[in-house]
């Protein structure tokens, strides 16, 4: 990946993206993909009204149950049709993602927009891995001169 700004230092970064498509057929293999993750993208189309619900048990499931942390997430409203911008995203989510910031995207019409947004989500998640590995260090340090 590009160099990413994180915490004023310019970074590259490695990512890999899984996808698990959120059809429940594909579920047993949804815990392999929870294993080491480190950033959570929900994708949905806004005008459809099932895909709110089905959202809501992906976020259940991976943020919830497990304790991650929602400041990892990002909630993508893939607009695919010129009628989808007259839907509010927002309005169609429940509570639960009132905390996860929400982007409206459409890759045909913007995809620069959507790239940036992902490296901006990209780098978030990039500065909390280093916050939480210079404070481990830090414990550790401690730790010995004690």
């Amino acid at each position: 990946m590009q160099n990413l700004n994180v915490s004023n230092r310019y970074l590259k970064a490695e990512v890999e993206l899984w996808d698990c498509s959120g059809d429940h057929k594909f579920e047993a293999c949804w815990p392999a993909l929870q294993r080491d993750t480190h950033g959570i993208i929900f994708v949905y189309n806004p005008s459809k009204e099932d895909h709110a619900r089905d959202l809501e048990l992906l976020y259940n499931y991976f943020v919830t149950q497990t304790g991650f942390s929602y400041k990892n997430c990002v909630v993508f409203a893939n607009q695919k049709q010129p009628a989808d911008k007259d839907v509010k995203h927002s309005s169609k989510l429940l509570n639960t993602f009132s905390r996860v910031p929400q982007v409206s995207v459409n890759v045909e019409e913007s995809g620069n927009r959507l790239r940036a947004d992902f490296n901006s989500f990209i780098a978030c998640v990039l500065g909390g891995l280093k916050d939480r590995t210079e404070q481990e260090e830090l414990n550790i340090i401690n730790m010995q001169s004690a």
